[in-house]
């Protein structure tokens, strides 16, 4: 009698036979020494499901006679490992990042290796750190080349060497998306501007000396004709300039969940997976506390306020009318990225601003060393203080702490005829110079801005709007603003078509329901009337007309 064991999967082995006995009466098998079933003698093979994923089991078959028995030789098999798992590299210099392995299924036990190739290449890159065979899940990965893209692949074996398939990701050395001809990349610090943007985020979001070091060394600024850029803008061109704290502190989040490494935990258990995981279990515990007969002792109702402004998030996220609660209860968070997560890692900094006490200790945890401890206030204390904001602040806070604190607020009204209150100084004057500098960049920025048609018309009309809104504000400081590169016919022309684009669309502001009184033939005839406008200008200008006034 001959045994046959092979796994099929991390939880399943199929168990075979043969059996040349004539008289045997039935069959036991057995597992690492325990009657796993009995078995008829016609039957030959048995799969054993509900197992360990990469665990060794001992088989054993035995055939019952009536004054014997006979015992086939003891087979061992290890089950197959769950493949791993990829996430964004979290730390990067000139040569070399972090990259967690993401792996709550296998036994810790299990080996992974990691391969690099470079992109559109085959072969391995054969002299990378760290890249064999480990129980590692937090890797070092040195010797790679400035300005190169990578394929990173991560398999996992079993104890008996199988392999998974790979888990891969495409990932550039360093941070670096601006390949093309006109862009370099520098560290922060070699820019005075960069480093003046720092200090700005440092002031204002209470961040650690290490934090600040963090940002003027490792944090990549792609410069374009001689000048720094954060990002593209929603204009199509570099944004020269462009250094609004929110929009900034935003990018720097996508580049802190990637290549921060100064979480306090190793980045196999720290990173942007494990984040979103955590964000997604406080929803959901609390979800299940709210049914609950409310005697579970954590102070839940501490994060009450928080919880609510998520599942508004969550709920406005869903992809294809999908229920997003089933998407978090199968994990796959990726679904909700552009809606939920894409804001809770970005925009996170700007709704708890200097108070990371307002978050979950299962969600601050990420922010220390990052962010200093700051006051203890309650999101009662938070949202009533900025829901009284004078107008002027309300519109910085709505650009500061970005749509989605901003639009909470506002279903957080406190007393109309309360007192009103202000950013203090000198973060007021900040944010409103940064806002106002925002309008000069656009102004500058006619010549290259992209026909209409190539936005989504929410977008393009959203952001009409808010440069419109910024002209009722600072409207009066262009004619002799500095910053302003048009000649002084060109910008008067400008300006002329400007302020009737916002009479027509913002008569009283442009979140009212008033009626216009600009009609949209009296701007085309102005544009058409005046002079000095370059053929750019004018399409531009013609193409803000589209919107539709709220």
């Amino acid at each position: 009698m001959e045994l046959y064991v092979s796994p099929v999967s991390p939880t399943e082995v199929e168990v075979s036979w043969s059996l040349g006995i004539q008289d045997a009466e039935g069959l036991s098998l057995y597992r690492d020494g325990e009657l796993l079933t009995t078995l008829e003698t016609e039957d030959r093979s048995i799969r054993d499901t509900e197992l360990s994923p990469n665990t060794r089991y001992v088989y054993r078959i035995v055939a019952n006679r009536p004054n014997d028995s006979e015992v086939a030789d003891e087979i061992a098999v290890a089950t197959l490992a769950y493949p791993p798992r990829i996430s964004g590299q979290m730390a990067t210099h000139w040569t070399g990042f972090q990259q967690p392995i993401i792996d709550e299924l296998n036994p810790d036990y299990t080996e992974y290796r990691v391969v690099l190739t470079k992109r559109g290449e085959l072969t391995p890159v054969a002299d990378v750190a760290d890249s064999g065979w480990s129980t590692s899940r937090c890797r070092k990965l040195d010797g790679l080349e400035p300005r190169q893209l990578y394929t990173i692949s991560v398999t996992a074996r079993n104890l008996d060497g199988v392999e998974t398939e790979p888990a891969r990701l495409i990932e550039d050395s360093p941070f670096d998306r601006y390949r093309s001809g006109s862009t370099r990349i520098h560290p922060a610090n070699e820019s005075q501007w960069a480093k003046n943007r720092v200090g700005d985020l440092v002031d204002i979001y209470g961040l650690t000396d290490a934090a600040e070091e963090w940002m003027n060394n490792d944090i990549q600024i792609a410069w374009a004709r001689g000048e720094p850029f954060i990002g593209r803008a929603y204009w199509g061109k570099p944004t020269v300039g462009h250094r609004f704290p929110g929009t900034l502190m935003h990018e720097v989040m996508h580049v802190f969940w990637h290549f921060w490494d100064g979480f306090p935990e190793p980045c196999d258990r720290m990173n942007r997976y494990t984040f979103r995981r955590d964000v997604a279990q406080f929803v959901l515990d609390f979800r299940d506390y709210l049914r609950s007969d409310f005697s579970t002792p954590f102070p839940w109702e501490s994060w009450r306020l928080y919880y609510d402004m998520l599942v508004g998030l969550l709920e406005a996220a869903s992809p294809d009318n999908e229920d997003s609660w089933e998407i978090l209860e199968r994990q796959e968070y990726t679904k909700l990225w552009g809606g939920f997560f894409h804001r809770m890692e970005a925009n996170i900094l700007n709704h708890i601003q200097r108070t990371p006490s307002l978050l979950p200790p299962t969600i601050r945890r990420y922010f220390e060393g990052f962010i200093e401890p700051g006051e203890n206030i309650t999101w009662e204390q938070h949202l009533s203080w900025y829901s009284r904001l004078a107008e002027e602040d309300r519109h910085l806070a709505t650009r500061y702490r970005t749509h989605d604190i901003a639009s909470y607020v506002e279903e957080f009204r406190a007393d109309p005829g309360g007192p009103r209150t202000r950013f203090p100084e000198p973060l007021r004057t900040t944010l409103r110079e940064a806002d106002r500098q925002m309008l000069v960049d656009f102004i500058n920025a006619l010549e290259d801005i992209k026909p209409r048609e190539e936005w989504t018309p929410w977008f393009w009309s959203y952001n009409v709007r808010q440069y419109l809104y910024r002209l009722s504000l600072y409207g009066a400081e262009m004619d002799s603003s500095v910053g302003i590169e048009l000649e002084e016919a060109n910008l008067e022309a400008v300006l002329a078509t400007l302020r009737a684009l916002y009479d027509h669309n913002c008569p009283q502001g442009c979140w009212s329901n008033a009626i216009s009184r600009t009609s949209r033939e009296d701007v085309h005839q102005l544009i058409a009337s005046l002079e000095n406008l370059s053929d750019t200008q004018r399409r531009v200008l013609r193409d803000m007309t589209e919107i539709e006034p709220p």
